[in-house]
């Protein structure tokens, strides 16, 4: 082949990788960085040490009667800021002070929307922020996320019920490693699910050192959350339940409301709002994963005005206080005998 045809085919390639409008952002000490661009939806891709850890995922908002997030709609602008700041746990958990740092990302378009972004050096996050006037009707939310090669995934796969439809879940699936491309069109797993094996998408060899992404999300107020669904390729996306219209209350010991009756859109909220944050933690070591705070970082403060009052105390669950076990082979309740 003529050599000038092949730098033009290897130009071409990178013109096509790398959009002329590609906005870049990196994590507070460059690890990780990600890439932004707009055709028809907005797209991103995450690079962690120059290595593709997430290939071209799409962001997209579909309201009842308004205009899509994707619909003939450009970016007029956009601003980044540094935030270096310490948050202050009422209640601590894994620390009381919890550094949150991270740089971040506001896209505005000529419709009525903004899209942020925050990089931190151990997740990547995004929110739309809707600004319309009115109440407004989510029909659909589109959250892409596609992995280079055929990683694996710790999958909690929801087994539907016979006597509900498939978001009817009590969150207690076995979580089994599969590959992305064997996660069928239509079956659905709660979040976090946790991508492993991540290639490269070029070699097929696998990037080293080789991370771990959470799929999961934060900030989830008065919207429905999001279960992650197979597509049988390397791409997972958002599902999310349709609006309840009609339910049932089914007999028993503990009596639950069943949806008989769903609505054709997801949610209808204020126009004016942020929506949950959908969440990417990145580590490339099992132990990095436990002590990850990002999703109450990401989180609304507390509105508790005073928590003085909350102090720790004993759990009720029936498992340590002794209560509707039977016939189990251990002395139950709070012991520390050995069996």
């Amino acid at each position: 082949m003529n050599r000038s045809i092949i730098i033009l085919i290897a130009l071409l390639t990178t013109l096509q990788a790398f959009p002329s409008d590609t906005l870049r952002l990196s994590s507070p000490s460059g690890r990780l960085t990600l890439e932004v661009w707009q055709d028809h939806e907005i797209k991103y891709r995450l690079f962690e040490d120059s290595r593709l850890i997430l290939d071209t995922s799409i962001i997209d908002l579909i309201p009842l009667g308004a205009p899509a997030l994707s619909h003939n709609n450009p970016i007029r602008t956009h601003t980044t800021r540094q935030v270096a700041e310490e948050i202050i746990s009422p209640v601590p958990e894994k620390r009381i002070h919890i550094p949150d740092h991270y740089n971040a990302l506001t896209l505005s378009f000529r419709q009525p929307y903004r899209l942020e972004f925050r990089v931190y050096d151990d997740a990547v996050a995004y929110r739309i922020i809707t600004l319309f006037k009115d109440t407004l009707t989510i029909q659909k939310e589109i959250a892409r996320f596609h992995f280079p090669g055929n990683p694996s995934a710790w999958f909690p796969g929801i087994k539907k019920r016979p006597d509900a439809d498939i978001y009817h879940t009590s969150f207690e699936e076995l979580y089994p490693l599969r590959r992305l491309d064997s996660i069928a069109p239509g079956e659905i797993a709660y979040s976090p699910v946790l991508v492993t094996d991540i290639t490269n998408s070029a070699t097929g060899s696998p990037v080293s050192p080789t991370p771990k992404i959470a799929l999961t999300e934060s900030d989830l107020e008065d919207y429905p959350g999001m279960f992650i669904a197979g597509t049988g390729a390397p791409i997972l996306i958002g599902d999310f339940a349709p609006y309840p219209l009609q339910e049932r209350l089914m007999p028993g010991e503990y009596p639950e409301a069943i949806v008989t009756r769903r609505a054709n859109y997801i949610a209808r909220i204020k126009g004016n709002r942020t929506l949950p944050w959908r969440v990417l933690i990145i580590a490339d070591q099992d132990k990095d994963r436990p002590s990850n705070d990002i999703v109450y970082r990401l989180a609304s403060p507390s509105r508790v005005a005073d928590p003085s009052w909350i102090h720790p105390g004993k759990g009720t669950d029936e498992w340590t206080i002794n209560v509707n076990l039977f016939n189990v082979p251990f002395r139950s309740g709070v012991n520390t005998a050995i069996r």
